[in-house]
């Protein structure tokens, strides 16, 4: 598909809709709606016992994933957001007393939360200090210590948009034996990310934001080697080989990152998903890095020439992402006069973030930023 072509399938636009949110949530396709119609008139009119539906959907989509990371459908499973998905990996692992967990201090809560609570069972959690929204790797390396025993950093930083290489701190982290964990929601679907190149040990991510499925619905990956040695402190039926043997009660795991799934899935978020990755598959993650990078090179330089102040500074397109984050008098203001305007962006620490994805225009960019001078000149 072409970009207009892709540009035509998103009703919004015609609704006469700026939207420039992705980092937040991202709008549906018809595509998707369509899919969505076609799940609950399955439900309701025909195959309402649609397992087999679950079965395909879930294959299609854990096969589309492993073509957007570079890695087997078998390496994910799938979690109702990245906060329980951290929690899996927080509590599958063995903590001893005195162990310490490095994080930094402008990661998104689902990223820091489920590590903060093994404070209670003795383990120390670092913050390395971010500089005007900058998480560098070099910052993160020179942070680690002898007794840190696990890494965890997002791709993209939400606030400021600042890409860190996570290729360099994985290279560190194996060379020392340190696990390291990727949240990578603000990246997916945006940033490639190689994960047979990067080969984190753990890694997860939302379906809502980029990639622009249904909310309640993540997924982990999970490095084979690292997943033998996870101790889950949770146990459900389908994460067990004979799951329909249903009175075996056998504890023996499924192969591949699958166990760490307990139960029911949120078939409709799947099949979503499963749909939406048409897109980012069809077009290719690499010309949509492309066009994103684009966009928010376009975006900063206009902010520049307007005199705004972005988050981060001056950075060359390996630490960009589709995110641009700036400062601005009376922001709260601003934000809902945007969207009274029908101008979607968000309001983050006193700061306008903005999220252009890569079927977004230079047009509809500068109509956001001439609205906001606008504002700024009549103020």
């Amino acid at each position: 598909m072409t970009k207009e072509e892709i540009r035509a399938t998103f009703t919004h636009i015609n609704s006469g809709i700026n939207y420039l949110n992705h980092a937040s949530l991202g709008p549906l396709s018809q595509k998707v709606t369509g899919r969505l119609h076609q799940y609950l008139m399955e439900r309701s009119e025909s195959r309402i016992m649609n397992y087999e539906t679950l079965l395909e959907s879930d294959s299609s989509a854990r096969k589309k994933l492993g073509r957007l990371f570079n890695t087997s459908p078998d390496n994910f499973a799938w979690v109702d957001n990245v906060s329980n998905a951290m929690n899996i990996l927080a509590n599958s692992i063995n903590f001893q007393e005195r162990d310490r967990i490095l994080l930094n201090d402008i990661e998104f809560p689902a990223n820091v939360y489920p590590f903060i609570n093994l404070r209670q069972k003795g383990v120390s959690v670092d913050f390395v200090k971010s500089e005007n929204g900058v998480v560098s790797a070099e910052n993160i390396i020179n942070n680690i210590t002898e007794k840190t025993k696990l890494v965890s950093v997002s791709f993209v930083q939400f606030l400021s948009g600042y890409r860190t290489d996570v290729q360099k701190v994985s290279d560190y982290c194996r060379s020392k034996g340190i696990i390291f964990a990727i949240d990578a929601i603000q990246g997916a679907g945006v940033i490639e990310l190689d994960i047979a190149s990067v080969r984190p040990h753990f890694l997860a991510g939302g379906t809502q934001k980029w990639l622009m499925g249904l909310q309640g619905l993540s997924y982990i990956y999970v490095d084979p080697e690292f997943l033998e040695t996870m101790n889950p402190a949770y146990l459900g039926w389908f994460a067990v080989e004979n799951m329909w043997d249903l009175l075996n009660y056998s504890t023996v795991p499924k192969t591949g990152a699958a166990r760490l799934i307990n139960g029911t899935l949120n078939v409709i978020g799947i099949a979503a998903l499963d749909e939406t990755l048409n897109l980012f598959n069809d077009y290719g993650i690499k010309n949509i890095e492309r066009d994103v990078l684009k966009n928010t090179n376009y975006f900063r330089n206009l902010l520049e020439i307007k005199g705004f102040e972005v988050l981060t500074g001056k950075q060359s397109d390996e630490h960009l992402s589709g995110i641009v984050t700036f400062k601005i008098p009376d922001a709260k203001t601003v934000f809902g006069k945007l969207n009274a305007n029908n101008i979607h962006c968000s309001l983050r620490e006193g700061m306008l973030r903005f999220s252009p994805h890569f079927y977004n225009t230079e047009d509809e960019i500068s109509a956001a930023v001439n609205y906001i001078e606008s504002l700024k000149i009549s103020g």
